[in-house]
C-alpha cells in the first residue's frame, strides 16, 4: 500500500494485536467496539491495520497448504483434537510470529491476554468495573475477571498500585508470577520484576502468599514483601514514598538485580535494552528517572563502571 502517513509504532503495535485477535475467533461485542473505535480514531490506525491484513493474507495460503500437509502428524501430536482447531492453531502461531516480526513488540503475546495494557506515559490510571482504581506504570499489563461477584486482576508485567474499596467484605485479589494478594479494601503496590514480585502496602492491610504450601503472610501500612521462586521473604520496614516512586516518574531501588532494574527501564523504551555477561547479576541501589531512560542508562553504567553503547536504532547494550 502506498501512503504518505508517517505510522508510528504503538500505531503498528496496535494494528498486530488487533489483527491477531480477529485471527484467534471471533471478538466479543465489546472487543468490537473497541476495535471500531481504535479503527476510526485515526487514519493512520486504519492504514497499519491494512498493512497487517494484507501481510496475513500473504501468508494464509501457505499456512493452509502446511496445516495440510501436517495435519497427520499434528493428530498424532494433539489426540483428541480435532482439524479445525488444530489448523486454527497453525494459523495463530504463524499469525503470532509475523505479528512480532512486524511490530518489534516483545511484549505481543502478553497484550493478547491482557484485558488492559498502558501506554508509554509514565503512569495511567483506570477505573475498574467494581469501583476500585489501577495505576499502572509504561506499559504494564493486567487481565481482569469482574464476573459472578468476582474480583480479581492478574498482573502480567510491570507495576500497578490498587485502591480497592470495599464491598460488603467481598475480597479483592491479585497475583502476580508466583504471588497471590488478597485483601478486602486497601491502597497497595504490586511489582512485577524478573526475579519474582514486591508488594508495599500505603494503606490498611494485605494477605500475601506465595506458591509454597502454608506460606502466606500479613502486612499493614509502610511494611513491604518479597515473592521469590514462591516463597516469602520477612517483611520490611519502608516508607512508601520512597518504595512507590514509580507513581511520581521515579525508580528507586535497594540492592536490585541489574537485570531487573534495566528490565524496568525497558518498559519505558521502545528500544531493547540487553546486559552483558555478569554485569546483570551485580547489584545496585539508587533513584533513577523514567523520563529520560538513556540518562538514567548512563547514570547506572557510571555507578557501576559500565558502559551503554547503543548499537542499532533499536536496540542498546550494556557491559
Amino acid at each position: 500500500m502506498s501512503h504518505h502517513t508517517e505510522l508510528t509504532d504503538q500505531q503498528k503495535d496496535d494494528a498486530a494485536l488487533w489483527c491477531a485477535r480477529q485471527a484467534g475467533g471471533s471478538m466479543s461485542p465489546r472487543r468490537q467496539a473497541e476495535f471500531e473505535s481504535w479503527l476510526n480514531a485515526d487514519k493512520g490506525n486504519r492504514i497499519a491495520f491494512e498493512e497487517m491484513r494484507q501481510l496475513w493474507g500473504q501468508l494464509e495460503q501457505p499456512a493452509k497448504r502446511l496445516a495440510k500437509q501436517r495435519r497427520t502428524v499434528w493428530h498424532m501430536i494433539a489426540g483428541p483434537f480435532s482439524r479445525p482447531v488444530t489448523i486454527g492453531m497453525a494459523f495463530a502461531v504463524i499469525l503470532v510470529a509475523l505479528c512480532a516480526v512486524w511490530s518489534g513488540n516483545p511484549w505481543l503475546l502478553q497484550n493478547l491476554r491482557a484485558d488492559i495494557v498502558a501506554g508509554p506515559d509514565v503512569t495511567s490510571r483506570f477505573q475498574l468495573p467494581d469501583g476500585s482504581a489501577v495505576i499502572l506504570a509504561a506499559n504494564s499489563a493486567v487481565t481482569t475477571d469482574f464476573d459472578g461477584g468476582r474480583r480479581s486482576i492478574e498482573l502480567l508485567r510491570g507495576q500497578a498500585f490498587f485502591n480497592v474499596v470495599s464491598r460488603h467484605g467481598d475480597p479483592f485479589t491479585v497475583t502476580s508470577g508466583e504471588a497471590s494478594v488478597r485483601v478486602v479494601g486497601t491502597r497497595f503496590g504490586v511489582e512485577h520484576l524478573n526475579a519474582g514480585t514486591v508488594v508495599t502496602v500505603e494503606e490498611g492491610r494485605v494477605q500475601v502468599a506465595g506458591w509454597q504450601k502454608n506460606n502466606n503472610v500479613e502486612i499493614g501500612p509502610g511494611q513491604q514483601v518479597s515473592v521469590l521462586d514462591g516463597g516469602l521473604k520477612t517483611p520490611r520496614k519502608v516508607d512508601p514514598i520512597w518504595a512507590l516512586s514509580w507513581l511520581k516518574g521515579r525508580l528507586s531501588v535497594e540492592d536490585v538485580r541489574v537485570a531487573d532494574l534495566v528490565a524496568q527501564f525497558a518498559r519505558y523504551e521502545n528500544d531493547r535494552i540487553v546486559v552483558m555477561g555478569a554485569l546483570a547479576d551485580k547489584k545496585i541501589s539508587g533513584t533513577f528517572t523514567t523520563a529520560n531512560i538513556p540518562a538514567s542508562l548512563q547514570t547506572m553504567a557510571a555507578a557501576l563502571d559500565a558502559k551503554v553503547v547503543r548499537i542499532s536504532p533499536w536496540m542498546t547494550v550494556v557491559y
